[in-house]
């Protein structure tokens, strides 16, 4: 059974995709550490597969790491999903993506994103393409990440993260599009999901006898109009 911030999540999602076309378009999903982001991907996919609008798409389910690759996929299997494959090798994930966009849910590392050739071939501009992207605050600002983009110009692409960063040369919001669901540290300790964060002063050198260290807690990130993410 879901949680309530995965149930939330997932039915945003499915609003934000089947939303009428000057509206329609990916985002990202900010969640913290600890809040089973892997389940909310997969009740994402179960709700893209059963949408008769969707027409039964290709799911692509995007890691950095082959063990996360191998975690999600245990996952989607625990939970009954059908027939998620894992990309065996880079060559194997161009063969399977260049074949019609009909039902398929394909497992792979951002780094099988990777050819031989100066550029990374186009191997589908069908639209019937969703990829969910684990991790979606690392690993989206690289040749590697281009070539995703590059081999699916007409996918929607939806992130998912606990740390979405806005940098000149790194900023989740410019990969992905705004965010469609936020449940922060602050919201996760208070439903005991996780436990809070503390920080102790340090010192350069050994403190003096009877010196005691300052400890405080660490604050969310304030909420603004591009962070927001806003719970309904």
């Amino acid at each position: 059974m879901a949680k309530y911030p995965q149930f939330r999540a997932t039915n945003k999602i499915l609003a934000q995709v089947t939303a009428p076309p000057e509206r329609r378009g990916g985002g990202f999903v900010w969640h913290w550490q600890g809040s089973g982001k892997s389940l909310t991907m997969e009740f994402t996919a179960v709700k893209l597969r059963r949408n008769r609008a969707l027409a039964n798409p290709t799911i692509v389910v995007v890691t950095d790491r082959t063990d996360l690759d191998q975690q999600i996929h245990g996952t989607f299997l625990h939970c009954g999903f059908p027939n998620p494959v894992n990309a065996a090798s880079a060559a194997d994930l161009k063969e399977t993506l260049s074949r019609p966009p009909v039902g398929q849910t394909v497992m792979t590392t951002i780094q099988k994103f990777q050819d031989a050739a100066e550029v990374y071939p186009t191997l589908t501009e069908e639209r019937n393409i969703f990829v969910l992207v684990d991790e979606a605050h690392r690993s989206q600002y690289t040749i590697l990440a281009a070539n995703m983009r590059k081999a699916l110009p007409n996918a929607c692409f939806i992130g998912f993260t606990g740390t979405p960063i806005s940098q000149k040369k790194r900023d989740t919001f410019a990969e992905f599009g705004p965010c469609i669901d936020r449940y922060d540290h602050r919201q996760s300790v208070k439903d005991g999901i996780t436990v809070p964060i503390y920080y102790e002063a340090g010192c350069r050198s050994s403190p003096s006898p009877g010196t005691t260290s300052k400890i405080f807690q660490s604050a969310s990130l304030p909420a603004t109009p591009r962070n927001s993410g806003q719970n309904s």
